[in-house]
C-alpha cells in the first residue's frame, strides 16, 4: 500500500509521501469516503517524523484530496477519484487555437467528467459537414464552435440545431443562428479604448482590423470605435478604416510584400496620430512596418511632408501581451475564462442544466492604460521590448 522513501531522490522526504499518496488516491487504491493510516502509522511506516507526514497531508488538503476531520481521521473526497467519462464534446476552431482558450475548455471539461476531442480549420477545409456526422457517429454530444469567417458554415450549424445537437458558438458567432453564443464586450471595450486615445489629445484616430472583417466580435469593435469617436465630436472618417491594408490570412512571421510602402502612403496622406488595431498580431505588424518607414528615412534631415511616426498605439490582447512597450493601452481579453463559461454552458445544455431559449453570455474585458512613452517604436529596433 506504501511505498519506500528513495533516499537518492531530489525530492523531499515530504514530497516523497505526499506523491506516494496522491497516486494511491488517484488510482482507486484509496476510494473516496475511505480513511487514509493514521499520521503516526504513515510516519512509522516510512520512518519519518509525523511533521513529515504532515506537511505531506497539508498538500493532499491544498489538492482537494482529503478531508482531515477532527477526532476521527482524514478521509479522501471524491473530487479525488475522477470516475468514468460520461460524454464527449469537440472544440472546432479556426484559424488557430489560442492555449489559454483551450486550458479554459478542457479543464472544465474534465471537471464535469467529459472528454475534449478537437479539430483545428483554416479557410479551405471543405470536409466541415462529414466532419461533424462522424464526430456525432462516434458519440460527441455538443460542439463549441470557434467560427471562421465564412457565412456558408452556417448552414452546416443550423442542420446540427434542427436535429437538436447543443452548439456554443465561442468569441464570435453567425447571427442567423439561434443557439448559444459566448463572447466578450467587444463594442463596450472598444469605445472605452478608442476614448482613452481621445482623452489623450488625440483627434485623428485610424483603425486597422486586418483579414477578418465579416466575424462579429470585428464589427462590433469598429462599432465601438465609430461610436466613441461620435460621442467625442470627432468626425467619422471612413478614409481612416484601413480595411485592405493587412488583408491577410497567414501568420505574421510568414507575410511578404511591401505593405510598409502602402502604410507609410496613407501616413502621409491621412497624418493620424494614433492608430486602434483589432488584435495584437495586427499591432505587431504595425510595429515591424513603421520600424521599416523609420530606417529607410534614418539617412538625411528629416522632410516636413514625412507624417510622424510616433503614432499612440492601442489594441486587444490577452493578459501575457498587455506589458509590451510599445503599447499604449489594450483591452485584456481572458481567453481561459471565455473557454470555462463556454464549456460550462455547453455542457449544462446536454446535460438540461440549461434549457429555454439561447443565450448570450458576455464575458468583460479590462482596460489597461499604458505609459505614453515616446510612440509605438522602441529603442533598437526591438518590438518585443518593454519600456524601462
Amino acid at each position: 500500500m506504501l511505498g519506500v522513501l528513495d533516499p537518492h531522490s531530489p525530492f523531499p522526504r515530504y514530497y516523497q509521501i505526499y506523491s506516494a499518496l496522491r497516486e494511491g488516491i488517484l488510482s482507486g487504491e484509496f476510494p473516496p469516503g475511505q480513511a487514509l493510516p493514521a499520521e503516526r502509522q504513515i510516519a512509522k511506516a516510512y520512518g519519518v517524523a509525523r511533521l513529515t507526514v504532515v506537511k505531506a497531508f497539508d498538500l493532499l488538503e491544498r489538492d482537494g484530496l482529503i478531508d482531515r476531520q477532527h477526532g476521527r481521521g482524514t478521509f479522501v473526497l471524491e473530487s479525488g477519484q475522477p470516475g468514468p467519462f460520461v460524454g464527449t464534446i469537440a472544440l472546432i476552431g479556426f484559424p488557430a487555437i489560442d492555449r489559454e482558450l483551450l486550458i479554459g475548455i478542457s479543464q472544465t471539461a474534465l471537471e464535469h467528467q467529459y472528454q475534449l476531442q478537437v479539430l483545428g480549420i483554416d479557410l479551405g477545409f471543405k470536409h466541415l459537414d462529414t466532419y461533424l456526422t462522424a464526430c456525432l457517429a462516434g458519440g460527441v454530444r455538443g460542439f463549441l464552435i470557434y467560427a471562421r469567417p465564412l457565412s456558408s458554415d452556417a448552414a452546416i450549424y443550423q442542420r446540427l440545431l434542427n436535429q437538436g445537437v447543443p452548439i456554443v458558438m465561442v468569441d464570435r458567432y453567425y447571427p442567423q443562428l439561434e443557439c448559444d453564443h459566448v463572447v466578450y464586450n467587444n463594442q463596450e471595450a472598444s469605445h472605452r479604448l478608442t476614448s482613452k486615445l481621445i482623452e489623450r489629445g488625440h483627434q485623428t484616430i485610424a483603425v486597422l482590423p486586418g483579414y477578418e472583417r465579416d466575424i462579429t466580435s470585428v464589427r462590433d469593435r469598429l462599432s465601438g470605435y465609430r461610436q466613441a469617436l461620435e460621442q467625442h465630436g470627432l468626425t467619422y472618417d471612413e478614409e481612416l478604416v484601413w480595411l485592405d491594408l493587412y488583408d491577410f490570412d497567414q501568420p505574421i512571421w510568414l507575410l511578404n510584400g511591401d505593405y510598409w510602402r502602402q502604410l507609410h502612403h496613407r501616413l502621409k496622406r491621412h497624418r493620424p496620430t494614433a492608430v486602434v488595431t483589432i488584435n495584437d498580431s495586427i499591432a505587431n505588424r504595425l510595429v515591424h512596418d513603421l520600424l521599416v518607414i523609420k530606417s529607410s528615412h534614418s539617412t538625411g534631415p528629416q522632410s516636413v511632408a514625412e507624417p510622424r511616426l510616433d503614432l499612440a498605439l492601442a489594441t486587444f490582447c490577452n493578459h501575457s501581451e498587455a506589458d509590451r512597450g510599445y503599447l499604449n493601452a489594450v483591452a485584456v481579453h481572458p481567453f481561459r475564462r471565455l473557454g470555462q463559461a463556454s464549456a460550462k454552458l455547453l455542457i449544462e445544455r446536454i446535460s438540461g442544466a440549461a434549457t429555454g431559449p439561447s443565450r448570450q453570455l458576455v464575458v468583460p474585458m479590462e482596460i489597461v492604460e499604458l505609459p505614453s512613452g515616446d510612440g509605438p517604436l522602441p529603442e533598437g529596433g526591438d518590438i518585443f521590448q518593454h519600456r524601462k
